[in-house]
């Protein structure tokens, strides 16, 4: 029987290291199917486990230049959050650190970059050249390190990504310039394009980061809707207040009026209004009592009741849900398989380019190496295929978590991809498309005081949390009565 894993993978920067970890996945004979998505440093693999190892396909993962481990499998997860939970605040965490270490590589370069420009074109020392040859050297190892630390690696085994084009053209750009300054007398140096190429590039992973973190934090704010606090009820009868995931299977818990319900489960003492719209859609609460069935993360309302939990962790509805959305994030659409397979080659298209316009200005140019090199280096840099990897995933991050946001959920991309043909929807309820806010359409006096009625009515919903209730009160409270709630005794 086939059995699927999620993997968290790290180094990855363009749609190629997607194609190359992909299929370094699909050589394995019992592989079935491998799905890498580069926004969420993510892969899904389904293989036979008699044909192929986990320990094999992590060590594929990691031959072809990159790091991974079975999602979940670090320090810090929940108790009983499983793995969606984990992964979400994993990569929460992960991500404010990635682009914090995006953030201070960008201002370490724009800062080197300003003093460069500043020497070469305001303040002109003696020596200034091997000033800005150091600076830019500085800039090379420590901003724009990742750029040759994955791209020449990625060269050798002959598979170049978006880090190797960077690399072989700003590499080539500073060793050219370097042996001018160190052996000749030439001032045809390029320390100032070297550095704000450097800049600029990290400009835009920092960008792209932030980005990254905006798309993938629909998850965490799907995590939000669950409840933080239990009240689970002793053997002895006594009520203590303990963490959500520390619930587990049987335990008997009190949930008190306003509250979130904790955990799937049945009441089994007591009543409550469950709003269950994040559910269902419908505004309007269900009166549950004895026996009946509730899902955890919804609303109780203005009662007290005691249930016992049946579902914990990652067999809740609510987890169930999350993961329907990270399933749909992690399968491509029709049109990002074809992208892949493009920017995988594209990085060769673009050597071959380069190194034809290298060749082109220098032998039908004015056959320098020096007017050659800025036109080659433009080709390799600009031609890098980052937008055409990401667009796509990154489309289908923010859409589907949008969508699970307002209670949409889409299961397939396929869906989303042809979203845009759509002429006309049935629904089954009209409660689950309108505002959720009841309003009073009319009100019929039929004895008695008008406003002596509507105190009355104002006293009798006043604290309660019943959507219907709160339409009431809203109209009685408008300006057009300006009634003041009945006292009773």
């Amino acid at each position: 029987m086939n059995k699927t894993i999620q993997l968290e993978i790290t180094g990855m920067t363009c749609a190629s290291c997607v194609l190359h970890i992909e299929n370094d996945l699909k050589e394995f004979e019992g592989v079935e199917e491998a799905v890498v998505n580069l926004p969420m440093k993510r892969g899904s693999v389904t293989f036979n486990p008699d044909k192929v190892s986990m320990d094999d396909i992590l060590k594929s993962v990691k031959k072809s230049g990159y790091v991974a481990q079975i999602a979940g499998k670090h320090k810090g997860h929940h108790k009983h959050g499983g793995d969606v939970e984990d992964h979400a605040g994993h990569a929460q965490a992960e991500t404010k650190t990635h682009v914090r270490e995006r953030m201070i590589k960008f201002l370490v370069a724009l800062i080197l970059s300003i003093v460069i420009l500043i020497l070469g074109f305001v303040w002109k020392i003696d020596r200034g050249m091997e000033v800005m040859m150091v600076l830019s050297f500085i800039i090379i190892l420590y901003s724009g390190r990742e750029f040759f630390k994955r791209g020449i690696p990625d060269l050798l085994r002959g598979r170049p990504a978006m880090d190797t084009l960077v690399a072989l053209g700003v590499g080539a750009a500073f060793l050219y310039s370097s042996y001018l300054t160190l052996f000749t007398t030439k001032h045809e140096e390029y320390f100032m394009d070297v550095a704000i190429i450097v800049t600029f590039i990290l400009l835009g992973r920092f960008l792209e980061a932030k980005a990254k973190g905006k798309a993938s934090g629909a998850i965490r704010k799907l995590l939000e809707l669950s409840a933080k606090i239990a009240h689970r009820i002793g053997k002895d009868g006594k009520i203590e207040d303990i963490s959500a995931d520390h619930v587990k299977m049987g335990d008997l818990l009190r949930v008190k009026p306003g509250e979130k319900i904790p955990t799937d489960g049945v009441i089994i003492e007591g009543y409550g209004a469950i709003d269950e719209s994040m559910v269902t859609g419908e505004s309007i609460p269900n009166d549950k009592g004895e026996g009946d069935k509730i899902i955890g993360a919804t609303l109780n309302g203005n009662t007290a009741f005691t249930m016992k939990a049946t579902k914990v962790g990652s067999e809740t509805v609510l987890s169930q849900i999350i993961k329907m959305v990270q399933d749909a994030q992690m399968h491509k659409a029709p049109i990002q398989k074809l992208v892949d397979i493009v920017a995988g080659y594209f990085v060769w298209g673009v050597i071959v380019i380069a190194t034809i316009t290298l060749l082109g200005w220098s032998f039908y140019g004015d056959g320098t190496i020096a007017k050659a090199l800025i036109p080659t280096v433009a080709v390799l840099i600009i031609a890098c295929p980052c937008a055409l990897g990401l667009a796509t995933p990154i489309s289908i991050v923010v859409g589907s978590g949008k969508g699970a946001q307002l209670g949409i959920l889409i299961k397939k991309t396929e869906s989303l991809e042809k979203a845009h043909k759509i002429t006309a929807i049935a629904f089954d309820k009209t409660g689950t498309i309108t505002k959720g806010h009841p309003e009073v359409q009319e009100f019929k006096n039929l004895n008695g005081d008008e406003g002596q009625a509507l105190g009355i009515a104002l006293a009798l919903e006043e604290h309660s949390e019943h959507p219907l209730a709160k339409s009431v009160i809203n109209f009685v409270k408008s300006a057009e009565f300006g009634v003041r709630s009945a006292e009773f005794k």
